[in-house]
Parts: C-alpha cells; sequence; structure tokens
C-alpha cells in the first residue's frame, strides 16, 4: 500500500490482486499476484526505477521473494 501513491504518478492501474491466485496450468510462484497496468512499457520501468521505490523494494526483498515482468500489452 505504500508504493500505492508512487504507482499513481506513473498512472499506473491495479489490475488484479489475489492472495490465493489459483493455478489452473503451468507453474506459478506460491503466494500474491499482483497485476498493475501502466500507460506504457517506459512508465512501468520509471516506476520500477523511481527514488521513491527503492527503499520499498529493499524492504520487500529482505522480509519475501519476489518475481517481477514488465510486458507490453496484446494479443
Amino acid at each position: 500500500e505504500k508504493a500505492t501513491p508512487i504507482i499513481a504518478q506513473y498512472e499506473g492501474v491495479p489490475l488484479a490482486v489475489s492472495e490465493n491466485p489459483l493455478l489452473i496450468e503451468g507453474n506459478l510462484p506460491k503466494g500474491k499476484l499482483v497485476i498493475v497496468e501502466f500507460p506504457s512499457k517506459e512508465a512501468a520501468e520509471s516506476f520500477y526505477n523511481d527514488p521513491e521505490y527503492q527503499p520499498l523494494k529493499k524492504v520487500r526483498n529482505t522480509v519475501s521473494t519476489s518475481d517481477a515482468v514488465i510486458f507490453e500489452k496484446g494479443l
């Protein structure tokens, strides 16, 4: 929730948040899944590299393991 204002600065919109996503095929890391839509790949990268977000990433990395990916919208 502390990242929410930083996400908003880059026009990010949470599309999905699930504590226990239902895996129906393949592999998925266990735990919380969050999908955020940004207006562009550049905006997503800017959010991830924002100086205000860096301390939050450090805290997250000390208390959990996570995977992050940026991909472009398309069919």
